[in-house]
């Protein structure tokens, strides 16, 4: 069975937050994502995963206007108005905010030191602005409360670390050969 990786990015998700928004931070439930955003905002930042052994992975954030208009809020300490829609500075901040996150898995990864994943680096490779209904079938909502308000960041992750995340998706995905031969080598 691989290594599971769920407990890290929940963690570390949660954790990189509360530290950059200064509030309680925690993740009340991880659910596969239905169609609740329809026509939403969302700012899209995809980040390229690569694990030594384990291969690169595509992971998509996809975070709707709820949440990035108070991430945004938040890193400016409650100053001013919070903004009914996204805008680049918006998008920027949720880009530190989502590099920030993947840092801090990454950082955790590679501590543990997994086998079958090897050591990690992340890179992000797109920011952009979109409409929420484009998100894939491999996507799930992370519901975080903050100091009791519930914001949902949702998460898409591509095939090749589903294997690595069954405690988020729910499903045992088997690892493929190729990685199971390059554990059972090195």
């Amino acid at each position: 069975m691989a290594s599971d990786l769920s407990k890290i990015i929940k963690s570390e998700m949660s954790n990189t937050l509360e530290q950059l928004l200064v509030k309680t931070s925690t993740i009340d439930s991880v659910e596969p994502l239905g169609d609740e955003f329809g026509d939403d905002q969302c700012v899209k930042v995809e980040v390229n995963f690569s694990f030594d052994t384990a291969g690169d992975s595509v992971w998509k954030f996809y975070i709707p206007t709820i949440t990035g208009t108070k991430f945004e809020y938040f890193m400016l300490g409650g100053m001013g108005e919070l903004k009914e829609h996204i805008d680049e500075e918006i998008a920027d901040a949720t880009n530190e905010i989502v590099s920030n996150i993947c840092g801090s898995i990454v950082t955790v990864v590679n501590a543990q030191n997994f086998d079958d994943v090897g050591q990690s680096s992340s890179e992000t490779v797109s920011n952009e602005i979109i409409d929420c209904s484009g998100c894939g079938n491999e996507a799930y909502k992370f519901n975080l409360n903050f100091d009791g308000d519930v914001l949902p960041v949702i998460l898409e992750f591509d095939d090749k670390v589903l294997p690595f995340i069954s405690e988020i998706t729910g499903k045992v995905v088997e690892v493929p050969s190729a990685h199971v031969s390059a554990h059972s080598s090195g």
